[in-house]
């Protein structure tokens, strides 16, 4: 969608009866620290139509996830400034837009409109952005809320303050109560949240010599064997001929119900202090894209899904991933990935917050004549420690076996 460099008075058969209003220059808000560009996905509004405040109007991809950024004003939409699939700088204009009503200022703020002496409006500069104060930034902190969303708390006027954050705290919590059923996808799993144990806090300050919020990665691994995963495969297309997994598609599903008896794989570790547990696992898997880059597919809710849906939905999940699009979100606390179509048979997968850890699955290797594969985990040791690691691996192997060889279980 492009936006015409001129305001005419009709556009595609339509009137634009606000020629005469302020022009508002929107510009992309800055979404957390160090964040420097952003992918304009898609703009939601044609030039000439209306938008109304806080009315989603445009959309970016980060690093982390994908945003709805909304309107801070009423108005009709005169031009865009940049194109769908485009690289843009954070602050960078991206629209202007003809204002219903004045916008609020600020005395900090420099006005972003005056008239000229023919009395249409005049630009001066981009608007100001939010602002955010340093104590409503470590408020946020405190209360765990991840920095590239403290740009979208509404504000009741320029500054965001503590009111508006426990305002937004208030209304997150009313929106986290269990969801209809639907597309597991767009569903927001519940939670709980609760501290962690005195004891586990007073490793955590030892280990990280007191700064309790920086990830503390360890690794563990244990081995598989092949035969079982290709007899998995082998037994579950017998049952259906139109299912045919593959052998990352079987470990995957196995990995993924493990979490149900596993619950630390299925939290994260809010403020290095707080753990949020999710009743269900949003499971993230690495999607390899052209010229060495990676994004991430998930699949939410999906513990509860039977490996028929499973595949279904990890494969389009995948689909829409190599679009480029990362799926990932503050609820993808676990991480799977393979090297398997290049040989390699183990590596160390680096975690990525908020994920709790990350399971490297590597190709088929013979050890003593016998055919296996490494599973390689990297975990946050302050969540999780070396026998909770080691049981979710024997969680994933009893699944595996119940799998391929459901009499080894009585």
């Amino acid at each position: 969608m492009q936006g015409n460099k001129t305001m005419p008075a009709v556009i595609d058969g339509i009137e634009i009866k606000s020629a005469m209003k302020p022009i508002e220059i929107l510009t992309v808000p800055q979404l957390g620290e160090g964040l420097r560009t952003v992918k304009v996905v898609q703009l939601l509004k044609h030039v000439g139509e209306e938008v109304a405040v806080d009315e989603p109007i445009y959309e970016i991809e980060t690093d982390k996830a994908l945003v709805l950024i909304e309107s801070p004003v009423a108005g009709t939409v005169v031009e865009w400034l940049v194109e769908e699939d485009s690289n843009v700088a954070v602050h960078a204009p991206i629209a202007r837009l003809a204002v219903d009503s004045p916008v609020e200022s600020d005395p900090s703020v420099p006005a972003t409109s005056s008239n000229g002496a023919n009395g249409t409006s005049k630009i001066d500069e981009p608007a100001a952005p939010k602002l955010i104060p340093p104590r409503t930034r470590a408020y946020c902190k405190q209360k765990g809320i991840a920095d590239d969303v403290i740009a979208l708390i509404p504000a009741a006027g320029r500054l965001l303050t503590e009111a508006d954050v426990d305002a937004y705290i208030a209304a997150s919590s009313v929106a986290a109560s269990p969801t209809p059923a639907g597309d597991e996808s767009e569903a927001r799993t519940g939670y709980t949240d609760f501290p962690l144990s005195d004891r586990q806090m007073a490793i955590n300050r030892c280990a990280l010599m007191g700064n309790i919020e920086q990830p503390l990665p360890a690794v563990v691994r244990k081995t598989i064997l092949w035969d079982d995963v290709l007899a998995a495969a082998a037994r579950v297309t017998a049952m259906d001929a139109n299912i045919h997994p593959t052998p990352f598609q079987i470990v995957a599903y196995c990995a993924t119900h493990a979490t149900m008896t596993n619950p630390k794989f299925r939290s994260v570790l809010l403020n290095g202090q707080t753990v949020r547990r999710y009743d269900h696992i949003s499971m993230g898997f690495a999607v390899p894209l052209p010229e060495d880059e990676l994004t991430t597919a998930v699949v939410h809710h999906a513990d509860t899904l039977e490996l028929p849906a499973f595949m279904r939905k990890m494969r389009s999940q995948m689909r829409a991933a190599r679009k480029g699009l990362s799926q990932a979100d503050d609820t993808t606390t676990l991480l799977l990935t393979t090297l398997m179509d290049y040989d390699i048979v183990d590596a160390v997968p680096i975690l990525v917050p908020p994920a709790v850890a990350v399971l490297f699955i590597g190709s088929p290797h013979s050890v003593n004549g016998v055919m296996v594969a490494t599973l390689t985990l990297t975990i946050d040791h302050r969540l999780i420690n070396g026998i909770g690691a080691a049981a979710y691996l024997a969680s994933i192997i009893t699944n595996l076996t119940a799998l391929a060889r459901p009499e080894a279980n009585g």
